[in-house]
């Protein structure tokens, strides 16, 4: 397992130092017509996730709940955008994640 936690520690490493994925990044491309809504939202989603999975990452660490909590809520909020904007893969990826961290957080006690 600890294998695979620092894995995704080195992709969520690599994903908050792409300029496509932040806020910023974003909103250039689409300002200059380079991205469209469905690919800004599907960036956002991915960037937000990552998020969450950083979040969780350092709950391990440190084993601050509200850190667990925060990245739970971000999981959850991404399941709804991605359902409102008709992204099934988001959708289903976003619903694996709070599966696997709410498992992993029971598997913890």
């Amino acid at each position: 397992m600890r294998k695979h936690l620092q894995s995704a520690r080195e992709i969520t490493l690599d994903v908050f130092s792409d300029g496509a994925f932040t806020d910023e990044g974003i909103a250039s491309e689409l300002e200059g017509g380079t991205l469209d809504e469905d690919e800004a939202v599907s960036r956002a989603v991915f960037s937000s996730l990552t998020v969450a999975v950083s979040l969780y990452l350092e709950y391990l660490k440190v084993g601050d709940r509200a850190l667990f909590e925060e990245a739970l809520g971000i999981v959850n909020d991404m399941i709804l955008l991605a359902r409102e904007n008709l992204f099934v893969d988001w959708w289903w990826w976003s619903f694996c994640l709070r599966h696997l961290l709410l498992e992993y957080n029971r598997g913890s006690l």
